[in-house]
C-alpha cells in the first residue's frame, strides 16, 4: 500500500507441440503496478508495466499454423440445454505504460526454412486508455543493424484515426516518416498519407532489409510521395526521388489481388552515364610489387 503491485519471476510459457523452442515466452522478471483509489471504485488502472529480458519465439510450423494461434476445446451441450451466460460487464482497464527491457523475439518459418531476429529491444509506449491515443517508443538491432521506431496513434474509437511514424535506421544515417490517418481498422482499411524518406547512404537503409550493397546505391537519397493504399488497391503519387546527381518524378498505381496490374509513369531527369558507370565498376585491383632480384656470386678459387 498504497500502490498494489505483482511481481513475477522467471517465468515461461510452454511451446506448442512440434515447435523447436521448448518455450514459446519466457522472462526474468514481470512488475505490475496498479492504482489503489480507482480499483475501489471497481476500475483497474494500471500505471506500469515492466517486462525484464523476455524472448518471444515465434514460430510458422510445417503445417502452416502459427505457435501463437491458441485454440481452446469446445465446450459441448446437450441438445435443449441452456447456454452458459457470463456475470455483470468487465471492469473498466486502463494502462497507462508498458516498458520493455533487453528484449529478444524470433520468428521461424519451418515451411520456408526463414529466421529473422530482432534483439536487445528496449520499448516505451504509452495509453491514455484502451482505445488510446497511444505513443511509444522503441529501439533494437536486426540483421546487425541498429533501427528505432517512434510513433504516435490517435483514439481508435473515432475515424479517421491519426498516425505518424518516423523510423531512424543506422544510427541516424537513414531515417524515414509518415504522416496520415488510417480509414478505420478491419480489412476495409485505407491508409492515406505523407510518405519522406532521406538518407546520406542509401546502403545504410538497404542493411536492415536483407539487400547487400552496391557501389550505386552507396549514394544520398531524398523521397517524397503521397501514398493511398488498401487491401485492394494501392497508389503513390507524387513521387519526387534523388538518388545522387539523379532526379525522378512519377507516379505508380496497382490493383491487387490474384492478378495484380501495376501501372507507373516515371520522368527521369539527365544521367551522366559515365559517373553511373565508373560507379558501378569494380574498384581495379592493387598492383603486385615487382620481384626483387638477388644476386648470388661462387667465392673466387685461386
Amino acid at each position: 500500500l498504497p500502490m498494489p503491485a505483482l511481481s513475477v519471476a522467471n517465468a515461461t510459457l510452454g511451446n506448442a507441440r512440434g515447435a523447436k523452442a521448448p518455450d514459446m515466452v519466457a522472462f526474468k522478471s514481470l512488475s505490475v503496478r496498479v492504482a489503489l483509489w480507482p480499483l475501489l471504485r471497481g476500475e483497474v488502472q494500471v500505471q506500469t508495466v515492466i517486462l525484464t529480458d523476455p524472448v518471444i519465439e515465434l514460430e510458422r510450423l510445417a503445417d502452416g499454423s502459427g505457435n501463437w494461434e491458441f485454440r481452446p476445446p469446445t465446450a459441448k451441450t446437450a441438445p435443449g440445454a441452456a447456454q452458459p451466460t457470463t456475470g455483470g460487464g468487465a471492469p473498466a482497464v486502463r494502462v497507462d505504460r508498458v516498458e520493455i527491457r533487453n528484449g529478444r523475439i524470433v520468428y521461424r518459418d519451418a515451411k520456408a526454412g526463414t529466421l529473422e531476429t530482432v534483439e536487445r529491444l528496449n520499448a516505451d509506449l504509452r495509453a491514455e486508455s484502451l482505445s488510446g491515443p497511444f505513443a511509444g517508443r522503441a529501439d533494437f538491432m536486426t540483421r546487425s543493424a541498429p533501427l528505432a521506431v517512434e510513433f504516435s496513434i490517435g483514439g481508435i474509437a473515432g475515424q479517421p484515426i491519426p498516425l505518424t511514424l518516423a523510423l531512424d535506421m543506422a544510427g541516424g544515417k537513414a531515417k524515414a516518416g509518415f504522416t496520415g490517418t488510417v480509414s478505420a481498422l478491419g480489412p476495409n482499411a485505407k491508409l492515406t498519407g505523407k510518405l519522406t524518406s532521406e538518407s546520406s547512404n542509401l546502403s545504410a537503409a538497404l542493411l536492415p532489409l536483407g539487400i547487400a550493397p552496391t557501389p550505386l546505391s552507396a549514394r544520398p537519397l531524398a523521397l517524397e510521395a503521397q501514398i493511398d493504399v488498401s487491401a485492394a488497391q494501392a497508389a503513390i503519387k507524387d513521387i519526387r526521388l534523388t538518388l545522387g546527381e539523379i532526379s525522378a518524378t512519377g507516379a505508380v498505381n496497382a490493383t491487387l489481388g490474384e492478378r495484380p496490374r501495376i501501372e507507373a509513369l516515371v520522368n527521369v531527369g539527365a544521367i551522366n552515364l559515365d559517373r553511373l558507370m565508373a560507379a558501378a565498376a569494380p574498384a581495379p585491383a592493387p598492383a603486385s610489387a615487382p620481384a626483387k632480384t638477388v644476386a648470388a656470386s661462387a667465392p673466387a678459387t685461386g
